[in-house]
């Protein structure tokens, strides 16, 4: 599982807005859709298809929450999850600007014009889309020193959901909080889904501890 900082994940939406393969004159709509999704699962801890399939119903935004069903989740586990303060309002504005009643991620007609008919984006779109990006973004091999030797990583989109796990760690949240997050039925999944440190992180324990 591969760890994106904030500054990567920002590189990573930045990617988004300089994408020159838009094949159509206003591509603003796909530019935020596209944004919106990759803060989906960073935010949210959504898996792939958990985007793909989200929905305006599932969001409730007087209480700042969404909803996975439970015919989405692959567990088939329905779940409650906060949605941040930081990511909330970016929604909202999404949703508003373009009147979006159903599909949060609606597909578009060769004309570039999104169609409520045409559905919304399968999960294989929202891989293709994001493996577009990394590549943008020069994320296709990192340098990874969460273990001991340098070893080159591909990033993949589902290291977002792993990111989403590991802030909250880090944050001090207790892992029980983190398994319902996440949706997962045991702490042995949830476990695989939190980082290794790095060697900066294992310096400050050391010295926090022997000081």
């Amino acid at each position: 599982m591969f760890f994106y900082s904030e500054i990567q994940f920002c590189k990573l939406l930045e990617s988004v807005e300089n994408n020159k393969s838009w094949q159509f004159k206003d591509p603003s709509y796909y530019v935020d859709r596209d944004k919106v999704m990759l803060m989906m699962s960073y935010y949210l801890g959504l898996r792939k298809n958990e985007v793909a399939n989200a929905s305006v119903d599932c969001i409730d935004f007087e209480n700042d929450l969404y909803f996975v069903h439970q015919s989405i989740a692959k567990n088939k586990k329905a779940r409650i999850i906060p949605i941040p303060d930081v990511f909330c309002s970016f929604l909202k504005c999404y949703v508003d600007e373009y009147n979006l009643d159903s599909w949060l991620f609606l597909s578009r007609d060769q004309k570039g014009k999104q169609r409520e008919s045409l559905g919304h984006l399968t999960s294989y779109a929202v891989g293709f889309r994001f493996r577009i990006y990394r590549k943008l973004a020069g994320f296709n091999s990192l340098k990874d020193y969460s273990k001991d030797g340098k070893k080159l990583s591909l990033m993949r989109f589902h290291d977002l959901r792993g990111t989403y796990a590991t802030n909250l760690d880090k944050a001090g949240i207790r892992l029980k909080v983190i398994q319902n997050l996440l949706g997962h039925s045991h702490l042995f999944s949830t476990e695989r889904y939190l980082c290794d440190s790095n060697l900066e992180e294992r310096k400050q324990a050391v010295n926090s501890v022997f000081d």
